[in-house]
């Protein structure tokens, strides 16, 4: 089986895709990462930069290589959901696919993804942020709750909790 966990930047997937592939003995992959490096390029804005298209074309690629191994936690960019074709290339290469959504709210999302980029360094608000994430949040939303197997909140609950409740609930998927 493998595991998709789809969700906005901040809500969890990396954190809590790393426990549950620990918990389950499964391979942990960073989605964007592996697309990353297939694309050669540093970082993802000089990616967009250089030909938007490109990320697409890498991403669909990638997704169609992972959907042929088994026994993954693949954590997915937050844009993987708007091409469906990386969803059905999964679906279609192994039957047995859980897909997580990760959800929180908009303001959640929004301080972690400040945390983040004040680790990383780069000067930006906690307004600017929300606002971004608001524009997209419910086309995106839509998007990630159609598709999941499993739906589970990230706000308040702790990683540990949120890995547990998740590996009660992909026992009862099969």
């Amino acid at each position: 089986m493998n595991i998709l966990i789809i969700g906005f930047l901040g809500s969890g997937k990396s954190s809590i895709g790393k426990r549950l592939a620990r918990n389950l003995d499964y391979k942990f992959v960073e989605l964007d990462d592996v697309v990353l490096d297939y694309t050669g390029y540093t970082n993802i804005q000089d990616v967009e930069k250089k030909r938007k298209t490109l990320w697409k074309e890498c991403e669909l690629q990638v997704s169609k290589d992972l959907s042929l191994d088994d026994n993954m936690v693949i954590a997915c960019g937050g844009g993987f959901i708007n091409n469906e074709l990386n969803m059905d290339y999964f679906k279609d290469h192994n039957p047995k696919v859980a897909v997580i959504y990760l959800s929180a709210k908009i303001e959640t999302l929004a301080r972690r993804s400040l945390e983040k980029a004040k680790l990383k360094g780069k000067n930006i608000t906690a307004e600017t942020i929300q606002a971004a994430i608001a524009k997209i949040f419910s086309l995106r939303d839509t998007l990630y709750r159609n598709s999941a197997d499993i739906v589970i909140q990230t706000d308040n609950t702790e990683t540990d909790a949120i890995t547990i409740a998740l590996i009660e609930q992909i026992k009862k998927l099969g």
